[in-house]
């Protein structure tokens, strides 16, 4: 055997932000070893149920098998929550290291706030959450429906990070940082969150029928009455617009729309939840916008005009153009906003911000005292709950070094792989992806019962064995080579969509008199291991 090409970060792993080792809790559950495969997302992520269910999966969107001659990538989110919410699942905890005689107060208690509260608990610090609400979680308690994220989920996973000795302070609404220094804490991450609703420009969106939908979602979890009328228009394009959407549907509502302002294929909510709003009857109206709103005959009469699509902008999205004289309007019992989210920054102009090695946390000196950070959405303006534990992990780092630790957050709760098999359906065609069965739309659309019902343990091992194993070396057995040129044709179509050889990145050169078939790789090969799956006699492996 020869090995031919280094492993590499898988592109799974390398995209998620807090860099969870994708590849090697999949391979533990298609052997079978479940309680070390939720261990590994642990390791890094303190939320593997909650981001089993509402991650925005970046780590799909960048899987190998996401392309042409597979359909689908591996259901990375999914595996996780299966993972997770296994019942008598092994929950493994590492050690808490020495208490040191530091206090930390962290301010908000959503993703970003109880992971750096996490992670500095194990340092040793004591620490202190603050939250305005009633309850801890953030926007993930209050904005995000039951239907996606039940609120047994988030409770149970707040109370393991509270279990590791973390003070949890409730309906405690904290102005400003100065009581929190002068009470003695030698540092404070404000962690707020991007808790300021956008406008959306326009006359009329002050009226009383107006909602923006913070408020409109906050209200259904804490099982207030929420009244709409019959017709309902949510404007936004993103996952709160889709949930507001959902939710008025459920909320009784006959006719609900979404409008937007760009195309269809521009917003930027998670696909599957788009198809999922359209087969609950929800429409949407893209390139749209909303111009004034007023009351007319009891109603909210909505002037808009078309748009068309326009240049492609610096975030790499087209933009839009108004289209003169396309003028229309709609009449509605009620409109929703959900534009999102935009942060607020509360500190005041006279306080000093100290550069950091983090885009998403931000240092600062206020009178005299330097142990203020600020991150998350705070900072980087709204974003996702996986992007926002990613912030807390790195404010942990950042705060631990302050208060005179190392910044070593990282733990171990998984003992090394040992042996690897290779791959059990090795030279057969990889399969579409398993689907997780679902409520049917009939059952769904009245309620906020989950709609997701998650994969058993069949299914969950059946896709986990759809994974190219991207983080492994590829290994060659020349002398099992027949020269049936399968993996130049497979490589090929991943990059051409056609069987061409030139632009495949193995190479097979055929020998004669008894001498073996020599196979190499370009220096671009990614390693991503479609040639090892489909190759019929083990001449590559992983």
């Amino acid at each position: 055997m020869e090995i031919a090409k280094n492993s590499l970060e898988a592109p799974c792993k390398k995209a998620c932000p807090v860099n969870v080792d994708v590849p090697r809790y999949i391979r533990a559950i298609s052997m079978g070893r479940f309680d070390d495969a939720l261990n590994i997302v642990r390791e890094k992520n303190p939320f593997p149920s909650i981001c089993g269910r509402v991650c925005f999966s970046p780590c799909e969107t960048n899987c190998n098998c996401n392309h042409l001659l597979i359909k689908g990538p591996v259901a990375v989110r999914a595996l996780k929550r299966f993972v997770a919410e296994r019942p008598n699942a092994v929950i493994k905890e590492s050690p808490t290291m020495k208490h040191t005689d530091k206090k930390v107060a962290v301010v908000g208690s959503g993703p970003c706030g109880l992971t750096a509260a996490y992670y500095l608990q194990k340092q040793g610090h004591s620490v202190t959450v603050f939250e305005m609400f009633t309850e801890p979680g953030g926007l993930m308690r209050y904005a995000i429906p039951d239907y996606r994220l039940p609120r047994d989920v988030i409770a149970k996973e707040i109370s393991l990070i509270s279990d590791t000795g973390i003070r949890i302070k409730t309906s405690v609404k904290v102005e400003s940082p100065t009581q929190l220094i002068k009470d003695g804490y030698n540092a404070i991450f404000w962690a707020v969150g991007a808790n300021r609703k956008a406008n959306i420009g326009i006359e009329g969106e002050d009226l009383a029928e107006v909602i923006d939908f913070t408020t409109f979602l906050r209200e259904i979890k804490e099982g207030r009455r929420v009244a709409l009328g019959e017709s309902v228009a949510i404007i936004g394009g993103g996952n709160s617009a889709i949930d507001t959407a959902r939710s008025a549907l459920r909320l009784g509502s006959k006719e609900v729309v979404i409008f937007y302002r760009r195309r269809l294929e521009d917003m930027p909510a998670h696909i599957a939840d788009i198809k999922e709003t359209i087969e609950e009857g929800i429409r949407i109206e893209a390139l749209v916008l909303p111009t004034r709103i007023v009351r007319h005959n009891g109603r909210l009469r909505i002037y808009f005009l078309r748009t068309k699509t326009g240049a492609v902008n610096g975030s790499g999205r087209h933009g839009f153009e108004s289209i003169l004289g396309s003028e229309f309007t709609v009449d509605v019992d009620n409109l929703i906003s959900a534009i999102g989210l935009v942060s607020q920054n509360p500190f005041k102009n006279d306080q000093i911000m100290i550069k950091t090695d983090s885009s998403r946390v931000v240092r600062y000196s206020v009178k005299g005292k330097h142990g203020l950070f600020a991150g998350g959405d705070t900072i980087s303006g709204a974003s996702s709950v996986i992007d926002a534990i990613a912030a807390g992990r790195e404010a942990a780092i950042l705060i631990d070094k302050y208060l005179g630790g190392n910044g070593d957050i990282e733990i171990v709760l998984t003992p090394p792989e040992g042996e690897i098999p290779p791959f059990e359906l090795q030279g057969f065609p990889i399969s579409e992806q398993t689907r997780s069965p679902k409520l049917s739309v009939e059952a769904r659309v009245n309620n906020f019962f989950p709609i997701d019902l998650g994969y058993d343990e069949e299914k969950a091992i059946t896709e986990s064995k759809r994974c190219l194993r991207c983080d492994l070396p590829l290994s060659i057995v020349t002398d099992n080579c027949t020269g049936c040129m399968i993996c130049v044709m497979r490589c090929s179509a991943r990059f051409s969509r056609a069987f061409s050889p030139a632009t495949a990145k193995v190479r097979v050169i055929p020998y004669t008199d008894g001498k073996p078939n020599e196979i190499t790789f370009t220096k671009d090969c990614d390693g991503c291991g479609i040639c090892a799956r489909y190759c019929p006699n083990g001449a590559i492996i992983k």
